[in-house]
């Protein structure tokens, strides 16, 4: 298991209807990692630790390691990699045979899948991962788990590496929607708050006063990215972020409301089961709706009863649309973290735990 973190830092300022926000740098890259190691790399990590505990080092990003199905042979410079993007021409990479012979490289091209090396390489390297400058911020802990093998544990954070700045999603009204499935493979868990203050003088009747004009509202989102496609995916996408800073789309993934009626591909409405309250309440409100042929996402205009029905005014969906489609409300969300902190099962699986808060914007 090991723990890789991204963090950034986002200056915001609340306003009675919203709020104003400034990123204030670029990503910060930390990984947390375990090692196993008998006595004699115990021994050399324990020396390397007192030698060089306040200096720089180079240090492979593991979580980037590509493994190759078989070793490449000797005088290879060109190598296949999950992402390219992980590598800096004029940078380092850090080829590896076994846990024995290492060599390290300079990048001297980046293909669509590849990373052309400046010389040919000198083994037969079974894997590639990035080398770049980075820094101790943590103990060398960990623990001898029996006679010949102790587990230590090292966190580094990176000095260099890419700002990825492009996001993996399409765009609606300006920002990410997110409609990737490994966002609902966990329940989300929400709540919704109005900031405001109680004025109670011990004798007389409580009165409500609200600090501001919107309710807030919160998401618990888990993401379980499987392979290293997946995963990278997921990385861009938290450096498009930068943090708290840019905001996004995320559907409820419940079934909001109840269709009464098919839609045509022409038609600028849609009837719905009445909610509680007015069909005005909703007027400003986004929907997304998933009939299985892909997610049409749109803003209500206009609200009105009609026979025992809510007929709601959108843009026309362009195709039919059965009364079975499930409509989901969709909300303007931020991150409320601007440390991201994803754990890594081995090489192929990560998982991220995160809280959003819905934006007026």
């Amino acid at each position: 298991m090991a723990r890789e973190v991204l963090s950034f830092l986002t200056d915001i300022r609340k306003t009675p209807t919203g709020e104003v926000r400034d990123s204030l740098r670029a990503a910060r890259h930390i990984i947390d990692m375990e090692f196993g190691l008998d006595d004699a790399q115990n021994a050399l990590a324990e020396s390397m630790f007192r030698a060089g505990a306040a200096g720089d080092w180079l240090m492979p990003v593991w979580p980037e390691l590509t493994q190759f199905p078989v070793p490449a042979s000797v005088g290879t410079s060109v190598f296949r990699v999950n992402d390219p993007s992980e590598y800096v021409v004029g940078e380092f990479a850090f080829l590896v045979l076994g846990d024995q012979q290492f060599q390290q490289v300079e990048v001297a091209a980046l293909g669509v899948d590849s990373v052309t090396i400046t010389a040919p390489s000198l083994i037969a390297a079974s894997s590639i991962a990035p080398l770049r400058l980075a820094y101790i911020t943590g103990d060398l802990g960990g623990a001898r788990w029996f006679k010949g093998l102790a587990v230590r544990k090292l966190e580094v954070e990176f000095r260099t590496g890419n700002d990825i700045a492009a996001t993996p999603y399409d765009q609606y009204l300006g920002a990410d929607l997110v409609t990737d499935p490994s966002v609902i493979a966990s329940p989300l868990e929400a709540k919704l708050t109005l900031a405001r203050v109680f004025i109670d003088n011990g004798f007389g009747p409580v009165v409500v006063e609200p600090m501001r004009d919107i309710i807030d509202a919160m998401t618990q989102i888990v993401h379980k990215d499987f392979g290293h496609a997946a995963m990278a995916r997921r990385k861009r996408w938290f450096r498009h972020l930068r943090g708290r800073d840019r905001s996004f789309w995320l559907p409820t993934w419940t079934h909001d409301l109840s269709l009464s009626a098919a839609v045509t591909s022409g038609q600028a409405y849609v009837d719905i089961k009445p909610l509680y309250g007015s069909p005005a309440d909703l007027v400003g409100r986004h929907i997304i709706i998933d009939d299985g042929q892909g997610f049409l996402p749109r803003m209500i205009e206009a609200g009105v009863s009609s026979g025992g029905a809510w007929r709601l005014t959108i843009a026309a969906p362009g195709r039919a649309v059965e009364p079975t489609a499930r409509v989901m409300f969709l909300n303007r969300m931020r991150l409320d973290t601007d440390q991201i902190e994803m754990a890594l099962t081995g090489i192929h699986y990560m998982e991220t735990n995160v809280t959003a808060v819905e934006v007026n914007e």
